[in-house]
């Protein structure tokens, strides 16, 4: 296939502005420079761009008409502001465009008294040399003079020689005192106040002339008591304060952070932080992260919105429906919901994630709630009722159980389905079958249900008795059938979700943790620690591993070793721990004095070495995918661990291929890209192009000699994930290309294996055509037709049966596909198979039979099909034993 050349822009987002933001955060008071530069960030204008050293940006708002003499919203002017910093270029350029250069900010401070309260002596040749009056008062009565006090010797010196400056050797004892006081964004009042007043009345009048309601004094890091004076204080003439208001609000997306600071300012860093500038017109209320954009709701009740513009970064086109009236703000995975005051919803992003709800606006009326399981969004209204959108696959379609959806009080979700909790205790469930969106086999025990806990493909309900029900992908934690007889007094349930599966872990009332989940997730597995496994308090997950915290404050973890899941390296420090976050493959603990200990993969915050000194007193964390952000108990924020980085290891290429970009993956072929280049799980390329059935992208790789048997770390090749998606076209390339359709995976599956299990028809007699092997069977000894019976694959089954597959094959433990029909309770599938001649007198290796199972699974007209077809009315000549004791795999 010839490929398409075309010019690529590959935009890296800067690693430093995670360093610059954690240094600005920790030293809020330190120097006005940094304030400087979150104002750039955060306003974008002219004063801002000066006070920054920001020449180029200078130019570009001079030639596009800005006054060189323009005032920002705090009364500041762009040549005090670079001559505050010492940015004598800036200064040069403003002076040329025809800045006054004796012009004033509100406080009747001109850019010579800056530049001397600075230090600098350069700016200061320049301004008198343009014509700048030393003269000058501020409005507080005191001059240039003043500023020298500060020491700077050779300005001293300058002036002195030059300008015959009276330059007072101390400063007054007695009479007013004049302090700036600043916040954090960088606005700042000149203060005049008497030696003798309280510095609790000298913050109360900081906080009116700054509208800010409520702040702490700090004199370089120490708090200054109220209860003293000015004099009490040792406060210096032209002291510089800072107000530190409330603590900042920070919230995490996957790949990056954004606060709140004190005063309303926004501060992002990390991927898609910078890539618009703001001008603000307003307090910040919240931030909202999305994947790949964020959204920010003020006060007023409007909404701004930044980041990748697909993903939901521009909200411009609906933005007057958004003006003035948005008291909620909802993420998806590529779209973003407002709820607004009175009860409707304006959304906006990707129609695939939900961003297009105009199908049922007319529905949306009255809307007290709104969720999201990433792919579709469900509106809870006021009299209970229920409302879906996004992806019909995936929960954004609920007619089919529209009528059940009444009452609801309670909603729950996995990557593709939702669970509603009625009002009566009952359950409805909708979306995608392997996700827990049919809980048909097990509604009959969902009565009296207490919570529901979901992992990425499955949901477990905790009844009011303390036991357990699970439904959903047995890969993914639905299947608790091995431990169900210690499933009793359940206080909660954590779930895992990892790479090749999820886990789940419950908490019991005693202290006492039961685990279970995907065979191929370590995590599922806690025998190993389970003697250390009591007096448990809390649970927490990682994208592989557990960590549990005692009661009396020791941790247990447990777990893939990648993934954080052994702690021997800190274990002597984790004492006394208070709380735990994880990133995908670390964790950060915080103990009771404050300090945190981490461990895990260092380019996931799992060393937190470099900033070890400043966690002092850390009052809570947050984190991205691979970040930490550590909030301490005086408002300061340190950051560690790469907020920019892309935590899966995927390069550029695999990226490109994902999102079917032809002309960059050509690009980057043709560049020398590495086209089997996999990230961290062993996906390449090939894989993500064949997973989301590109059929294009797979042929461009496979020209450039991709490896079309490549492995992931469970063994699944690109055959295998075309098979699961059922895109047949991509398996015909694969395999013209030399794909082998009988390799196996880690559990000894094949890709017939993932066609049967995900109702691949189409898949499945492509491969049958070519001769696959129609009986194989995985390493417990399951079948095709088994994996097929128990997901109610009609489709498939018709196919394997068409193949002529085996019906009375058995798995190691005896069980056939007529008794695993039996135990999902599917009647069509029994039916196909009795008809198909299936034996329903067949006993497993304990002597039971499927009509038994069916009974026991609670699926009367299963039994009667079973009867009708000749079953015995005997259980077989073995003992009657529980299901659960069975199905343990």
């Amino acid at each position: 296939m010839a490929r398409r050349r075309g010019l690529v822009l590959l935009l890296v987002a800067p690693l430093w502005a995670a360093a610059f933001v954690s240094r600005f955060a920790t030293y809020p008071g330190s120097h006005l420079g940094r304030a400087w530069k979150v104002a750039l960030r955060a306003t974008g204008d002219l004063v801002a761009a000066a006070g920054a050293g920001n020449t180029e940006q200078v130019d570009d708002l001079l030639r596009s008409g800005t006054a060189p003499d323009a005032v920002d919203s705090n009364g500041q002017r762009p040549l005090i502001a670079a001559a505050g910093q010492g940015h004598v270029k800036v200064m040069e350029h403003l002076l040329e465009a025809g800045a006054d250069v004796n012009a004033v900010n509100k406080q009747n401070a001109s850019a010579l008294i800056a530049a001397a309260f600075a230090g600098g002596l350069a700016p200061l040749q320049m301004l008198l040399a343009a014509g700048a009056n030393v003269e000058m008062m501020e409005r507080c009565g005191l001059g240039i003079g003043r500023y020298l006090l500060l020491d700077h010797a050779r300005c001293r010196e300058f002036l002195d020689v030059n300008c015959q400056i009276d330059v007072p050797a101390v400063a007054v004892a007695e009479g007013p005192v004049s302090v700036t006081v600043c916040l954090i964004s960088g606005r700042s009042e000149v203060i005049e106040v008497a030696s003798s007043t309280s510095i609790d009345e000298l913050k109360r009048q900081a906080q009116r002339k700054l509208n800010v309601r409520r702040g702490t004094l700090i004199r370089g890091h120490i708090i200054l008591d109220v209860d003293t004076t000015v004099r009490g204080a040792d406060l210096k003439d032209g002291e510089v304060l800072t107000l530190k208001t409330s603590p900042p609000r920070l919230t995490a997306s996957q790949e990056g952070f954004g606060a709140i600071l004190g005063d309303g300012t926004l501060v992002t860093w990390g991927r898609f932080a910078g890539n618009d500038r703001l001008a603000v017109r307003g307090r910040l209320r919240e931030i909202v992260a999305g994947v790949s954009a964020f959204v920010g709701l003020l006060h007023n009740g409007n909404v701004v919105a930044w980041g990748r513009t697909e993903c939901g970064g521009d909200c411009s086109h609906v933005e007057t429906e958004l003006r003035g009236s948005v008291k909620k703000v909802i993420a998806s995975a590529g779209a973003f919901c407002a709820l607004r005051e009175d009860g409707s919803v304006v959304t906006w992003g990707k129609a695939s994630a939900g961003g297009d709800s105009s199908s049922i606006r007319g529905m949306l009326r009255n809307v007290q709630h709104v969720h999201t399981n990433g792919c579709a969004f469900v509106a809870l209204l006021e009299n209970g009722n229920v409302v879906t959108w996004g992806n019909a696959n995936r929960g954004g379609d609920s007619s089919a159980v529209q009528t059940r959806l009444k009452h609801v009080q309670t909603l729950r979700w996995t990557l593709g389905a939702f669970t509603a909790i009625l009002a009566n205790g009952k359950v409805v469930t909708w979306g995608h079958r392997d996700c827990g969106g049919d809980c048909q086999p097990v509604e009959r025990h969902l009565r009296d249900v207490r919570e529901i806990y979901s992992s990425s493909g499955a949901f477990a309900a905790v009844l009011m008795d303390g036991s357990v029900v699970t439904w959903g992908a047995e890969d993914d934690g639905g299947n608790s059938s091995s431990v169900q007889g210690k499933l009793r007094n359940v206080e909660a349930i954590r779930p895992l979700c990892a790479i090749d599966g999820s886990a789940m872990a419950a908490l019991l009332e005693d202290g006492s943790v039961v685990t279970w989940g995907g065979a191929q997730v370590v995590a599922a597995n806690s025998e190993p620690v389970q003697a250390e496994l009591k007096n448990v308090r809390e649970i927490y997950a990682a994208r592989g591993a557990y960590a549990a915290v005692r009661r009396d404050g020791s941790v247990v973890t447990w777990g893939d070793p990648r993934y954080a899941g052994d702690s021997k390296s800190v274990q002597q420090e984790l004492k006394n721990v208070r709380a735990i976050q994880a990133t995908k493959r670390a964790f950060a603990a915080i103990t009771e004095d404050g300090s945190v200990v981490t461990w895990g993969d260092s380019d996931f915050g799992g060393d937190c070495s470099q900033v070890k000194a400043q966690l002092v007193r850390v009052h809570m964390i947050h984190a991205t995918e691979s970040a930490f952000a550590a909030q301490l108990e005086d408002g300061l924020v340190v950051t560690w661990g790469n907020p920019a980085a892309t935590a899966s290891g995927a390069t550029p290429l695999a990226a490109a291929a994902e999102g079917n970009k032809t002309e960059v993956v050509s690009e980057l072929l043709s560049a020398g890209a590495a086209v089997d280049a996999a990230d961290v799980t062993g996906v390449t390329p090939l894989h993500r192009a064949a997973m989301f059935g590109l059929v294009d992208i797979v042929l461009d790789l496979l020209e450039a000699d991709a490896d079309v048997d490549c492995t992931t770390d469970a063994l699944l090749t690109p055959l295998m994930l075309a098979a699961r998606a059922g895109h047949s076209d991509v398996m015909a390339e694969l395999i013209e290309a030399g794909a082998d359709i009988e390799l196996r995976d880690k559990k000894g599956g094949t890709a017939l294996f993932e066609a049967a299990r995900c109702g691949q028809s189409e898949a499945a007699a492509l491969l049958l055509a070519l001769e696959a092997d129609v009986d194989t069977q995985r390493e417990d000894g399951a079948s095709p037709l088994m994996v097929a019976a128990q997901g109610g694959k009609g489709g498939v089954m018709q196919e394997l049966l068409q193949a002529n597959a085996t019906l009375e094959l058995a798995r190691e433990d005896g069980c056939t596909a007529l008794m695993f029909g039996a135990m999902s309770g599917h009647g069509p599938i029994v039916d196909v198979m009795l008809k198909a001649r299936a034996d329903p007198n067949n006993v497993d290796k304990n002597g039971v039979t499927a009509v038994k199972i069916a009974k026991q699974n609670g699926h009367p007209d299963v039994v009667s099909k079973l009867r009708a077809a000749g079953a015995s009315g005997t259980i077989g000549k073995g003992r009657a034993i529980d299901i659960n004791e069975i199905f343990t795999n």
